[in-house]
């Protein structure tokens, strides 16, 4: 599903190209309609597969480095490393080319935002991985792929060991829940209330999760009532 989609999107895109192509040709569509897809539509394309991995980067990491683990078949492990690779090489190669860009324009310009701003190409490329952010937060993408792996890893690789995983998480969560209030990386306020509300949920999740790995030796009926509160 993953490949699949990912192929409807690339053929959805060239086919909505070449209908504003034609329209514009045609005179049933002005000139200045939808022109920065037009003039930059490989930019676009490629911005747009980088949100697709982005936002399929926990469940990919996950259910491939998970494969490893299960072996259901050679082509299944193939497919996973397949997967794998394609997401890392492109959203870890996007988080370090930005923050050599980011580098640069502070040592030339004194300020990180100015080619990761003014960069029409760069903004449609890669944008989405950091316009939520601070100027000088630019980094922060790359500290939050790291923390969406490492909680993948742990869940992937300690399913035989749910007290380990579960410790693990909770302390994942603790440290990010942390590192994140202090630093509060995103634009505004608002938006900084809102991913930090977002995160003590998981930190709370956590906890949960402790309680249904026995990891206290509670009662069974202690895990019942904390999973109706976590549902509720």
């Amino acid at each position: 599903f993953f490949l699949f989609i990912g192929f409807v999107l690339l053929i959805l895109l060239g086919l909505f190209k070449s209908f504003c192509e034609i329209c514009v040709r045609t005179g049933k569509l002005k000139e200045a309609k939808f022109t920065t897809f037009r003039h930059h539509w490989r930019s676009v394309t490629k911005g747009s597969l980088y949100r697709y991995f982005n936002i399929c980067f926990p469940q990919i990491t996950l259910l491939c480095i998970w494969e490893f683990s299960v072996h259901n078949s050679a082509g299944c492990v193939v497919l996973a490393v397949g997967c794998l690779l394609v997401t890392f090489v492109l959203l870890f190669f996007a988080s370090f080319k930005l923050i050599v860009l980011g580098k640069l324009s502070s040592q030339k310009y004194k300020n990180p935002a100015y080619l990761l701003f003014s960069d029409e190409k760069i903004l449609n490329r890669y944008g989405f991985l950091y316009v939520q952010y601070k100027a000088d937060k630019y980094y922060w993408v790359l500290v939050n792929l790291v923390y969406l792996f490492i909680r993948a890893l742990f869940i992937a690789v300690l399913q035989e060991q749910g007290k380990v995983c579960a410790c693990l998480i909770f302390a994942t969560e603790i440290i990010y829940c942390g590192v994140l209030i202090w630093k509060r990386p995103f634009m505004d306020k608002r938006t900084n209330i809102f991913n930090i509300f977002i995160t003590v949920v998981n930190v709370i999740n956590s906890i949960f999760f402790l309680f249904y790995s026995n990891v206290f030796g509670q009662p069974a009926v202690v895990s019942s009532v904390a999973g109706v509160v976590y549902f509720i």
